[in-house]
């Protein structure tokens, strides 16, 4: 079996928000299956993020990953370092399951930007 790549570079959709600048930021996604994803996803994400030079990174899991791999995704995540706006911090990668995501939780983020009227919302 042969796996192909989409040659996306890492990044599988985009989340924009606004940081009061000019222009809109943006925050990379990736989707992986969880079972099979290791750290170096975390860290092939982490450089889609740094050579688009993107302030934020988001991974989607389709599946929980067991707790020690999980802490080592936070942790490797975590040496991003974050980003700050209007008095707050924000981690600059960051992880949600489909789970958590049916469940409400959200990428922990500056404002959502929205589309026009009628258009929906760009948020997950």
């Amino acid at each position: 079996m042969t796996s192909k790549r989409t040659g996306d570079g890492g990044i599988d959709g985009r989340l924009y928000f606004d940081m009061g600048n000019k222009y809109l930021d943006t925050m990379a996604l990736e989707v992986k299956g969880g079972k099979h994803t290791d750290v170096g996803d975390v860290r092939d994400l982490r450089g889609a993020m740094e050579r688009e030079s993107l302030p934020m990174s988001g991974l989607i899991l389709l599946d929980d990953l067991p707790e020690r791999r999980r802490n080592n995704f936070e942790n490797e995540m975590a040496s991003a370092g974050v980003i700050k706006y209007l008095g707050k911090s924000y981690r600059r990668m960051q992880m949600l399951t489909t789970q958590e995501i049916l469940n409400g939780k959200r990428f922990d983020m500056p404002s959502v930007a929205k589309m026009s009227a009628g258009q929906g919302n760009l948020a997950l």
